[in-house]
């Protein structure tokens, strides 16, 4: 474990009478660097075990409402949103936590990482703008506009990522003034990559925008209570969730003087993970209702086809459907 007390003695005053300050300070900022850097290690262990822990906790619920349907693009985000994050966390971990590995070789794991990071980070958001977009099935407009603000943002946080490109790579410890063994990759805060993140609020913003329409909307009053309060809860809690994941990233990534922040908000990808989670949970969820209701999950979204459906709720909060007479 990397510590304050772990490093070599910084030079002072009462050691090094004639130490001027400018060495003073650029040893606190290497100091912070790597506290930094070490940072970034905690986080990206953490958000691998959380991905580990909800995939051991959903997995009977993936095999039971995906691996058995037939494949659409719902499936096909779904999958790719739950697995692909770990593509991006399995190097990343093992880069932060391999001794002896070459600059270059983190260098590409870093630029490879953040990439597919990205990426991951917009399926996860086409599942959110496929879910608004089934929430309006007789507004174009509204549909026309979510596209648009996904695709204007998607844009802009790829154009924003390879203009920030060469400031992703590995700090070389080989320059620095320090002999401490140090595991795994060392990464230096960077300036302009925090942008990347604004198009990600953007456009959770603009779902959640979409989501507190369609729960105002008047067409949704012939869906019963219950259900309808359901739909719109667990869609505003992963917009919000998601807002929160992203605005923090932004913001500590916008803390370039503050490497103990900015590192671990650039390279831990950990909005990833809580993202990735909540995602599917959201999937999940939708699946298990659907079901309850034997309905596709798709109608869930759609007021006419749901307001159909001859159910109420149960003594313990469970769905029940009312069954016609079989002929």
């Amino acid at each position: 474990m990397l510590s304050y007390a772990n490093l070599p003695p910084m030079p002072t005053a009462s050691t090094v009478p004639s130490v001027p300050s400018p060495l003073e300070e650029e040893w606190n900022a290497l100091l912070r660097l790597l506290v930094g850097a070490q940072n970034a290690h905690y986080v990206t262990l953490v958000g691998l075990v959380i991905l580990v822990y909800d995939y051991m906790l959903t997995f009977p619920d993936e095999i039971q409402y995906f691996w058995a349907e037939s494949w659409d693009i719902t499936t096909v985000l779904f999958f790719f949103n739950r697995y692909l994050p770990m593509v991006v966390f399995g190097p990343i971990a093992a880069a932060f936590f391999t001794e002896g590995i070459e600059p270059k070789v983190c260098d590409h794991v870093m630029q490879f990482t953040f990439i597919t990071s990205i990426v991951a980070l917009t399926i996860n958001q086409a599942i959110l703008v496929l879910r608004v977009w089934y929430m309006f099935p007789d507004r174009r407009s509204m549909r026309y506009a979510c596209v648009f603000s996904f695709v204007a943002c998607t844009v802009a946080s790829l154009a924003t990522l390879f203009a920030s490109y060469n400031q992703i790579h590995d700090q070389d410890v080989a320059s620095l003034p320090i002999s401490y063994p140090l595991l795994g990759c060392t990464v230096p805060s960077a300036s302009g990559i925090w942008r990347i993140f604004v198009p990600q609020i953007v456009i959770h913003l603009v779902l959640y925008f979409f989501t507190v329409i369609r729960a105002l909307d008047g067409s949704w009053k012939i869906v019963k209570q219950p259900l309808m309060v359901r739909l719109i809860r667990d869609g505003g809690f992963v917009f919000f969730v998601a807002l929160v994941a992203a605005t923090g990233s932004a913001v500590g990534a916008r803390m370039v003087d503050i490497p103990e922040f900015n590192i671990p908000a650039l390279y831990s990808d950990f909005t990833l993970a809580i993202n990735s989670v909540i995602v599917s949970r959201l999937a999940l969820s939708m699946q298990s209702t659907a079901e309850k209701l034997n309905t596709d999950p798709l109608w869930l979204l759609n007021p006419t086809e749901l307001g159909r459906l001859n159910w109420k709720l149960g003594a313990n909060q469970e769905i029940v459907v009312e069954m016609g007479p079989f002929v």
